[in-house]
């Protein structure tokens, strides 16, 4: 279950710590009242906060149950603006109303930004920095990984990554010194994972 406790994500414009050819972003996932310079003790990656700004992000899976409630999720966010949606190839050239027509499955109507978004296919091109991953487990991990190795940030919710060594698992609120393991990633871009349902509940 996706809730807005479960997204708390603070996107940072930091110095590099090596190159990156599609942007300077670190993410890192901390309580809402967590002071900053928790943070950097936390992700020693992150030197100073030089901007804070609405980071476009994408959504792969965009179509299914779990991408819903992300568009639902989205909508608003002080953080993230929703600049590209992805999802298989029947929904691919569709607006989104068309591609989940018969297929919304929340009670709330689908917010109006998403309405005319026309969705794409899952792969890197997406006009975003950040993308929040509501795949199915079955195509998921070969999916998430081709989208860091193109240099973008992801955070998935499937099972495929939690237990590569480098890949953080995180509950946002218990863990954050985790995120230490994005150093060790090879890709330009990184790959974030959550826990599933059960743990996320005790947490």
């Amino acid at each position: 279950m996706l809730c807005r406790k479960s997204l708390v994500l603070r996107a940072f414009y930091t110095k590099p710590v090596k190159a990156n050819k599609r942007n300077n972003l670190y993410i890192t996932i901390v309580p809402n009242s967590a002071p900053i310079g928790r943070d950097f003790k936390a992700f020693p990656a992150l030197f100073h906060l030089i901007a804070m700004r609405r980071t476009k992000v994408g959504i792969l899976g965009a179509t299914g149950t779990v991408g819903q409630r992300f568009i639902q999720l989205m909508e608003g966010h002080p953080w993230f603006e929703v600049s590209a949606l992805g999802a298989s190839e029947r929904s691919a050239g569709k607006s989104y109303k068309e591609a989940v027509e018969g297929r919304w499955k929340l009670s709330a109507d689908i917010p109006r930004y998403a309405e005319n978004m026309e969705v794409g296919e899952c792969k890197p091109g997406m006009d975003c920095e950040l993308v929040f991953g509501a795949l199915d487990s079955s195509v998921a991990g070969p999916i998430e990984t081709e989208f860091a190795e193109a240099g973008y940030f992801v955070v998935s919710n499937s099972k495929n990554h939690r237990f590569d060594e480098n890949v953080p698992l995180m509950s946002a609120e218990v863990n954050p010194d985790h995120l230490a393991l994005l150093e060790r990633q090879k890709t330009d871009g990184k790959i974030v994972t959550n826990s599933n349902c059960t743990i996320m509940g005790v947490t």
